[in-house]
């Protein structure tokens, strides 16, 4: 094991936590119409809400996916335990394209159209942690004036190859990056001409990975933030795990946040995860927009392949 110094470690620490990894997460917004969908006939949301959950933002195959835990989905009650939908729109889920802006205008988010139910292909290994309580929401085609700005690049085969990280070892540095509820609550009251407003406040925090029973997870009693109670990382699930390296380009993806309670953050490894990606339409799927099946396919094939050069253009170095 190499040492070194505090200054390294901690500029290691610092290059980590503001990386395109650290802010490939995603806080999840929820919409709710008072008339049902079949009356309105277009598009429409009386308020946004959100009961917590976060996700992280994916490229694959010149498309974008939203990678969350599905009882994220069920505490916002747009999925039901028994597998039922209760969609109030087209868009019943929403997240903002760049990462450190909130939304000037409606194209400035990214839009559903299929949820894939990946995690019934995912082989848990044995692990504790429930896999099957993992989705990849497919999102339609971003606007060129709003193309997302950090993301785990799958379509980079540098990228792909070096980013899933080989193993975890006892008093590895680990990061994991996501919304609490507790700082992105919605406020209803003393806000002038607003309906609601809320806030886009990422947390990022560090910890110490303990692996038990062969299974790692983020222990946060040993971190300068103190003791983290349930209430102060709620709403972390869906968010992302990646670890401290000296280059930011070397930082590895370590796994996806399903559960975070008290100083404990426990995570799917993303070793685990990438095959069930890579096969994600041999997974069951749920329309979310209907829209979907009135897009021609070969129009939708040019566009994805035209967002695809534009985007090898924009981040030849992502």
């Amino acid at each position: 094991m190499t040492e070194i110094c505090k200054e390294t470690f901690n500029k290691a620490i610092y290059n980590s936590q503001s990386s395109a990894l650290a802010k490939s997460s995603r806080r999840l917004f929820f919409t709710h119409c008072n008339l049902p969908i079949e009356e309105l006939g277009h598009w429409h949301a009386d308020y946004f809400f959100s009961r917590g959950g976060s996700s992280t933002l994916i490229r694959f195959k010149n498309r974008f996916f939203l990678l969350t835990a599905k009882h994220v989905l069920k505490n916002n009650k747009i999925l039901g335990e028994d597998g039922s939908t209760n969609f109030q729109n087209e868009s019943p889920l929403l997240a903002v394209a760049k990462a450190d802006r909130g939304w000037e205008e409606l194209t400035s988010f990214l839009f559903p159209a299929k949820i894939w139910h990946i995690g019934e292909l995912i082989d848990n290994q044995n692990f504790l942690m429930n896999t099957k309580d993992i989705v990849l929401v497919e999102l339609h085609l971003p606007s060129y004036d709003y193309l997302p700005d950090a993301f785990i690049n799958l379509d980079n085969p540098e990228t792909k190859r070096n980013i899933i990280v080989s193993d975890f070892f006892n008093n590895q540095i680990l990061i994991s990056s996501g919304y609490p509820t507790k700082t992105n609550e919605f406020i209803h009251e003393n806000i002038g001409d607003f309906t609601h407003k809320t806030y886009l406040n990422r947390k990022i925090i560090p910890g110490i990975c303990v692996v038990e029973d062969n299974e790692p997870y983020i222990s946060l009693e040993r971190t300068e933030g103190g003791n983290y109670e349930h209430d102060d990382i709620k709403g972390m699930s869906g968010g992302i795990v990646f670890n401290v390296q000296p280059e930011t380009e070397q930082i590895n993806w370590c796994g996806l946040i399903l559960t975070a309670g008290k100083n404990k953050i426990r995570f799917c490894p993303s070793r685990l995860i990438l095959p069930a990606i890579e096969r994600y339409d041999q997974a069951s799927k749920t329309i979310v927009d209907p829209s979907v099946h009135l897009a021609p396919l070969c129009d939708t094939e040019q566009a994805t392949e035209s967002l695809g050069e534009l985007l090898e253009e924009m981040y030849k170095c992502t």
